[in-house]
């Protein structure tokens, strides 16, 4: 019987995986010395960058070694869920601005779940086949096309709200809160996707025309 060969983490996982750990060693250091700084403690790059990098090695290993992250996938599925499913079940209850655990290991767990859920999505061979079945081509098209925009949503959000209140304030525009929450939430969409189809993707294709991708 041949054994199955152990995977040797590369200097790049490697050094993913550091950075995993300093990233909440920072949270912690942070979180404890200045428990007032409710914006910053859950905003500042050096805080959150480890879900970034999260995307990052999955895009690696997809990309890269896709045999491995298949192989692995398949065999701790069930550890890989019930991780998924306990990363997740406190979310309803907790309230993140206030909460210690959420701004150090809740935001590693949260991470780590939507990663696992991502993969999950990415081996799927038939994925869009079921999901536009379950919820039809057309809302699955658009949620894809927000999922691909987000980062830019994520940008320009807060500018558009704080603009969209101001303006409130001075002219008294909206008299429903539901209303201004549908507004913004509208613009930002657009906004966001206006930044990545224009200005993001003519930037990519100068670092494309440059420096190629090895993929």
């Amino acid at each position: 019987m041949v054994k199955e060969k152990k995977y040797q983490f590369g200097g790049f996982e490697i050094t993913i995986l550091i950075l995993f750990i300093v990233c909440i060693l920072l949270r912690f250091t942070s979180n404890f010395y200045f428990p007032l700084e409710y914006v910053r403690n859950s905003t500042m790059t050096h805080l959150r960058i480890d879900s970034l990098l999260c995307g990052v090695l999955i895009s690696y290993l997809y990309h890269f070694k896709f045999d491995l992250l298949k192989i692995y996938s398949i065999k701790y599925r069930y550890i890989l869920a019930i991780m998924a499913f306990g990363g997740l079940i406190w979310t309803p209850f907790i309230d993140p601005v206030m909460s210690f655990f959420v701004k150090t290991i809740g935001f590693t767990l949260l991470y780590l779940s939507f990663g696992i859920i991502l993969v999950v999505f990415l081996l799927k061979n038939n994925i869009n086949y079921l999901l536009d079945k379950m919820f039809s081509s057309f809302i699955v098209d658009w949620i894809s096309k927000i999922g691909f925009c987000s980062y830019s949503i994520y940008i320009i959000h807060t500018f558009v709200n704080t603009l969209i209140a101001r303006g409130n304030i001075r002219f008294q525009i909206f008299h429903s809160i539901y209303l201004q929450f549908l507004i913004t939430t509208i613009l930002s969409i657009l906004i966001g996707m206006f930044m990545t189809f224009k200005i993001e993707k003519y930037f990519l294709q100068l670092r494309n025309k440059y420096y190629p991708s090895r993929i």
